[in-house]
């Protein structure tokens, strides 16, 4: 295993956060969650549009469905950011 002695500046990789523009480097770290996140809540609100001419029984249905989508993609995006700590917490 190398030494960590042994890594120069010029062979190290480039930082994700630049501390002079931390509202900048938060933004570009951030934009993709967000865009992902609009994207579920128009594909809800499409779903919703459509099946709300189907009656009562069909858009109870696709709201129920919504949230267990939501439901699942919360436990995932946990594991995720669970997972990240520890892989972070291990490489160092």
């Amino acid at each position: 295993m190398p030494d960590d002695s042994s890594r120069s500046p010029a062979n190290a990789a480039p930082a994700l956060i630049d501390e002079k523009d931390l509202r900048g480097s938060i933004i570009r770290l951030a934009w993709p969650v967000v865009v992902q996140q609009a994207s579920f809540a128009m594909v809800q609100l499409v779903d919703t549009a459509l099946v709300g001419h189907l009656g009562e029984d069909a858009l109870a249905g696709v709201r129920l469905a919504g949230l267990l989508l939501w439901f699942s993609m919360s436990g995932m995006i946990a594991i995720g950011v669970g997972a990240t700590a520890v892989v972070a917490r291990i490489v160092g």
